[in-house]
C-alpha cells in the first residue's frame, strides 16, 4: 500500500519537456547499444551510491529519477529495489574486505562502542572499529534484550568474591586507568603472595591468572599506562571544564584546540617517546570532523574573544559563515548587512554605528559570548538576531552539537 501511495504521489508530479539540445542528444545517443555489462556496471554503481550512502533501495524507482538520469544515459534504467537487494551482499563484501585490509594493515587502531535504546527498550551496542588514517567503519550490533547494564546488576552476576571493586561510569576512561595506576603497588604485592603462588602452580589454576601475574610484573605495562593517562588527561580536564562553567556550542572548537595544544607541548618536551603522535594526530582529525559541524566553527568565530586584527580567520570558515547567514536571512539587504557586521566584529572596526569599536564593552573579558551578543541585540544588530540564538545555546543540548 505504501508502495502503491509512493507511486501514486510520483505520478502526479509534473515532469517539464527537456531542452532542445538535451532532446537532441537523447535522440543521438539513444540510438547506441548498451550493453549488458555496462548496464551491470552502472547499476552496481548506483547500488553501492546508495547503500553506502544509507539511502532507501526504492530511491531509483521514482519517475522524477529517470527523468534526471536519461540525458545522462539515454535508455539505460536505474536499478530498482530487487536489483540493489541482489547487489548488496556482492558491495557488502567488497566493503568487508577493505575494512579487513585497513584493519591489518595498521598498528594501531581504536574499539568505539555507542549505544541506544530501540523501541522495545532494549540496549542496542553498536560496535565500530577505527583506523589511524581513516574513519571510523561500522563492524556489527548486538541487542542486549532487557539486560540492565548497572554496576549493582553486573555485581549481581559475578561471583561476590571476585569483585573488588565497581565503576558504574565506564565512559571515564581517565578515572579508570587512573585508579589502575594507583592499584600499581597493591597488586604487585598481591602477585607474590604465597597463596597466588601456589594457585599458579595448581592443576586447577585459573585459565587469565598467568597472563594477569605477568602483566602485573610487566615494568612496560605501567609505563604504557602512564603515557596513556597522560595523552587522556588533557581530554579530561577540559570536560571537567565545560561541565563546570556551562559552556555553549561557541567554545567546543575552542575546546578541541587547546586539547591538541596540550599534546602538541607534550609532543615538544619528549616526555613520552614512544607515544605514536602521528597516529594520534590521525585519530584525532578524524574524531573533530566527525563531532564537529558548521556551526561549532560558526559559533567560534561569534565569539568577541577570538576577534581582533591580528586574529586570522580560516578562509573555510569564513565560507561557512557566508553560506550560514544566506540560509538563515532571506532578505538580501539583512544578508549583506549581518555579513558586513561580521566582518567588523571580526576587525573591531566599528562600523556606522559604531557597534564594532574596538573599545566597545563587548571585548572585555568579562563578558561571555552570550552576553556580548545580547547587548548587540538590544542595540539592533542584524548579525546579533542570528549569533544570539546559537552562542546561547549549550553546548550537547541538540544533536548537532557536540560537548567536548
Amino acid at each position: 500500500k505504501q508502495r502503491q501511495e509512493r507511486q501514486a504521489r510520483d505520478n502526479a508530479g509534473y515532469l517539464p519537456s527537456y531542452s532542445e539540445a538535451v532532446q537532441k542528444k537523447i535522440t543521438e545517443v539513444g540510438i547506441q547499444h548498451i550493453s549488458q555489462d555496462e548496464s551491470r556496471s552502472f547499476a552496481y554503481d548506483a547500488a553501492a551510491a546508495v547503500i553506502a550512502g544509507g539511502r532507501p533501495f526504492s530511491l531509483f524507482e521514482s519517475r522524477r529519477w529517470r527523468y534526471f538520469f536519461t540525458p545522462f544515459k539515454p535508455g539505460w534504467k536505474p536499478p530498482s529495489r530487487a536489483v540493489i537487494t541482489r547487489i548488496l551482499p556482492e558491495f557488502y563484501q567488497e566493503i568487508y574486505d577493505e575494512v579487513f585490509k585497513h584493519i591489518t594493515s595498521s598498528e594501531w587502531f581504536n574499539i568505539i562502542f555507542d549505544a541506544s535504546d530501540n523501541v522495545s527498550g532494549h540496549r542496542i551496542v553498536n560496535i565500530s572499529v577505527q583506523v589511524p588514517d581513516g574513519p571510523a567503519f561500522y563492524w556489527k550490533s548486538l541487542d542486549t534484550g532487557d539486560e540492565q547494564h548497572t554496576a549493582e546488576n553486573w555485581i549481581e552476576n559475578v561471583p561476590a568474591h571476585k569483585v573488588e571493586r565497581s565503576n558504574s561510569r565506564a565512559d571515564q576512561k581517565y578515572n579508570s586507568f587512573f585508579s589502575l595506576l594507583r592499584s600499581r603497588d597493591p597488586a604487585r604485592d598481591w602477585s607474590v603472595r604465597k597463596d597466588v603462588r601456589d594457585e599458579l602452580r595448581s592443576q586447577d589454576c585459573p585459565v587469565l591468572l598467568p597472563e594477569a601475574v605477568r602483566i602485573i610484573k610487566d615494568s612496560s605495562f605501567w609505563l604504557e599506562l602512564e603515557a596513556t593517562i597522560a595523552v587522556l588527561k588533557p581530554v579530561n580536564d577540559f570536560q571537567h571544564v565545560s561541565e563546570a562553567d556551562g559552556a555553549g556550542i561557541a567554545h567546543v572548537v575552542n575546546r578541541w584546540l587547546q586539547i591538541k595544544s596540550k599534546w602538541a607541548e607534550m609532543r615538544e618536551a619528549d616526555q613520552f617517546p614512544d607515544i605514536p603522535w602521528d597516529d594520534i594526530d590521525a585519530i584525532f582529525k578524524a574524531r573533530l570532523d566527525k563531532q564537529t559541524y558548521d556551526i561549532h566553527w560558526i559559533a567560534d568565530a561569534l565569539r568577541p574573544d577570538t576577534t581582533g586584527p591580528n586574529s586570522k580567520l580560516p578562509p573555510s570558515v569564513f565560507a561557512r559563515v557566508q553560506e550560514y547567514l544566506q540560509k538563515q536571512l532571506e532578505n538580501d539587504d539583512e544578508y549583506h548587512r549581518a555579513l558586513s557586521e561580521f566582518t567588523r566584529i571580526r576587525m573591531r572596526t566599528g562600523g556606522p554605528d559604531g557597534l564594532f569599536n574596538k573599545r566597545s564593552a563587548v571585548y572585555d573579558d568579562g563578558f561571555r559570548p552570550a552576553m556580548a551578543w545580547q547587548c548587540l541585540l538590544n542595540q539592533g544588530s542584524t548579525l546579533a538576531r542570528v549569533a544570539v540564538k546559537y552562542v546561547l545555546e549549550a553546548a550537547g543540548s541538540e544533536p548537532n552539537s557536540t560537548k567536548k
